[in-house]
């Protein structure tokens, strides 16, 4: 058998190699100038629409905010070699953590977004052991990179709205990656935060995950409170407990052409309460909401009633507002 050839497939891949790793150090050399973290321990910093560099026991990643409304944020994580590895969209709320898996199948980053405004976001990055088997938050996480596909000829990397394009020639393989600078993901939330219902879901997530504060003892004074007397039969603690979520996540989904479903999940004890709550059909051409659908937790209910709902819930001032009206 002749050796040649397989020389030279080594050849190839000794220099995908160099290339790979001529673009980590020059990634970290570029990165120092805006900010350059070594992340061992819990670490909290401020970040804004310049990306900073994160040193994460080896594991190299980029962080820089995308948007900002509301008390949400949505901050892009982008794996080192950037060309090679994936980008991400995190979706972060105030006070709260996102779990993150930059690699493997479960989290290995925690997020939490401190406090943020339109220019700059206040983070703690949280290293966490995978060998927890901690599930990451995939609802709150979406990529960035449209497509890596292989071809034959020349290999290119286009950057989408970018005059910068770097070209080489290969005789095995070719990648092309366009990275779009306003996903569709981004079209969808810019649709979705100008809603009525964006606002409310927010609250309604906050209060589910507060849930999980409320005692018998607390929910009992403050059902009486509210409702001068003490809670007996379907309304008891036990009862109500297992029923009311405990989280709610919003995901975002294709649903055709240019048509995109924005769908809030609820999670309990109870398979009826369960499930898809809310979901919202977007057009990005239009760029509105062409349906509305309650459904699970939330059937039966339209924007009035969910409203009053919660303003009733909220007037309690307490973890157990939600489990009491």
């Amino acid at each position: 058998m002749d050796p040649r050839p397989r020389r030279r497939n080594r050849n190839g891949l000794y220099a995908i190699i160099i290339i790979i790793i001529v673009a980590a150090i020059a990634a970290a050399l570029l990165f120092r100038g805006n900010g350059y973290v070594n992340l061992s321990g819990q670490k909290t910093l401020t970040i804004s629409s310049t990306p900073v560099l994160v040193n994460m026991k080896g594991t190299y990643f980029a962080i820089s905010l995308l948007s900002y409304s509301n008390g949400r944020a949505r901050v892009l994580v982008s794996l080192m070699p950037a060309f090679l590895e994936p980008e991400f969209s995190v979706a972060l709320s105030e006070g709260n953590s996102t779990h993150v898996n930059l690699t493997g199948k479960y989290t290995n980053i925690e997020i939490r977004l401190n406090s943020a405004t339109s220019s700059s976001s206040n983070v703690t990055l949280i290293p966490v052991d995978q060998s927890l088997a901690i599930a990451p938050d995939s609802a709150d996480i979406s990529f960035v990179n449209t497509f890596i596909s292989g071809t034959q000829g020349t290999g290119r990397i286009t950057v989408s709205n970018s005059t910068s394009t770097v070209s080489s020639t290969s005789t095995t393989s070719s990648i092309t990656t366009t990275i779009a600078q306003e996903t569709n993901t981004q079209k969808v939330m810019d649709v979705l935060e100008k809603s009525l219902y964006y606002p409310l879901m927010l609250n309604y997530t906050a209060a589910y995950a507060d849930s999980v504060n409320c005692t018998p003892t607390l929910y009992n004074s403050s059902y009486k409170s509210y409702w001068g007397k003490l809670p007996s039969g379907q309304s008891t603690y036990q009862n109500t407990s297992a029923l009311v979520p405990y989280k709610m996540n919003l995901s975002i989904s294709s649903a055709g052409t240019n048509n995109f479903a924005a769908i809030y999940t609820t999670y309990s004890k109870k398979a009826s309460t369960s499930g898809a709550a809310l979901e919202l059909g977007i057009n990005i051409t239009s760029n509105t909401i062409t349906a509305v659908t309650l459904e699970g937790v939330f059937y039966g209910m339209n924007y009035t009633t969910l409203s009053n709902g919660y303003k009733k819930s909220a007037s309690i001032g307490n973890a157990c507002g939600i489990y009491v009206v």
